[in-house]
């Protein structure tokens, strides 16, 4: 299932002039649109509420609240929370397991695999492979803002 040239160029025009430039913008919609790029496209396209998508911390929040929906669970809050706390503090970066041993992390009793429900979620803001890192200090920011 290709995309169709027309909608490509509608997405490159609308996103190349909100990016003003900002190079961690244009890497992290990059990111954002690898999995399901037309409706996640759609779905920045319409967070556009007056605030402009030229907004770095506007951006976060709609890749935060695409990639992990409004319905998680207790426990996936709790895990999504404490890995993030921890890549923010810690004084080392972080692999799978020094996280797993995070309270709230591996949930008992269940096949469900946390740290790549996490790594997915997180996957437009995170470097890929099995150490967790932020590409950028202003995702940092925007999660210690009051902004997340």
């Amino acid at each position: 299932m290709g995309v169709e040239p027309a909608w490509i160029a509608e997405a490159l025009s609308y996103l190349v002039f909100r990016a003003t430039g900002i190079f961690i913008w244009a890497t992290t919609v990059a990111e954002f649109l690898q999995n399901n790029p037309q409706a996640h496209f759609y779905m920045l396209r319409s967070q556009n509420d007056g605030k402009g998508l030229g907004n770095l911390y506007s951006l976060y929040f709609t890749a935060i609240k695409a990639s992990f929906g409004c319905n998680l669970q207790e426990e996936e809050i709790k895990a999504v929370t404490s890995v993030m706390g921890a890549m923010i503090f810690a004084k080392e970066l972080l692999d799978d397991h020094a996280l797993i041993m995070l309270l709230g992390v591996r949930i008992p009793d269940s096949d469900l695999d946390m740290l790549q429900f996490i790594r997915n979620g997180l996957m437009s803001v995170i470097d890929k492979g099995s150490i967790f890192h932020f590409h950028h200090h202003s995702f940092k920011d925007f999660v210690l803002s009051s902004s997340f």
